[in-house]
């Protein structure tokens, strides 16, 4: 029996990796930020550049800016953070 990190034996295929609920893992990168949710976030370059104290996390949209101590749990929330910052 071969271990499980020797390469397999010419012609034989590896076996798939397979997550909880019995689907098949992608091996494709994902992305971090859900597909409708960043769209509308400058990039993380802006974000630093204009708002050094500003902490993103980009999994779950939980941020907070150090400068003024607010905070949200949303994507809306931290739009409309950045939508009142950049008009004053």
């Amino acid at each position: 029996m071969r271990r499980s990190n020797e390469s397999p034996p010419p012609g034989e295929r590896r076996a798939r990796k397979i997550d909880r609920s019995g689907k098949a893992i992608a091996s494709e990168k994902t992305k971090s930020a859900p597909e409708n949710q960043g769209k509308s976030l400058p990039p993380k370059a802006t974000l630093a550049r204009r708002w050094p104290r500003l902490r993103v996390n980009r999994f779950n949209f939980k941020w907070v800016d150090d400068a003024t101590g607010e905070r949200g749990d949303d994507v809306e929330s931290l739009r409309a953070f950045l939508e009142r910052k950049a008009t004053s």
